[in-house]
């Protein structure tokens, strides 16, 4: 189970810091995965800080990953961070600020 909770971890820093360097790269593509025609420049700069974000805790629960015991808090802030993360994209669902067809591409 360690084992499992390792590779997860592992995978989900890696999704986190891909997802945070297309926030910082590609703020446009974000823009538009988000229904808005073109990006301003404080959607950039949000997107760039969330980017950031993104990275640096993707960093740190890929060290975490390498040892989840002696970092059990980090787990639970993985653990908190994602199901946050669920219920706010449900929540945008649900009241039309994204649909699940703005994200896959045309």
């Amino acid at each position: 189970m360690i084992k499992a909770l390792k590779v997860v971890m592992i995978v989900i820093g890696v999704i986190m810091i891909l997802l945070g360097l297309n926030c910082v790269f590609n703020p446009d593509g974000v823009a538009k995965m988000h229904g808005l025609a073109e990006s301003i420049g404080a959607f950039k700069w949000l997107a760039a800080v969330f980017g950031v974000s993104l990275i640096t805790i993707g960093v740190w629960v890929i060290f975490a990953g390498r040892y989840p015991l002696q970092n059990i808090y980090m787990v639970k802030l993985l653990i908190t961070l994602n199901i946050l993360f669920l219920i706010f994209n449900l929540y945008s669902v649900s009241q039309d600020y994204l649909s699940f067809s703005a994200a896959l591409p045309h």
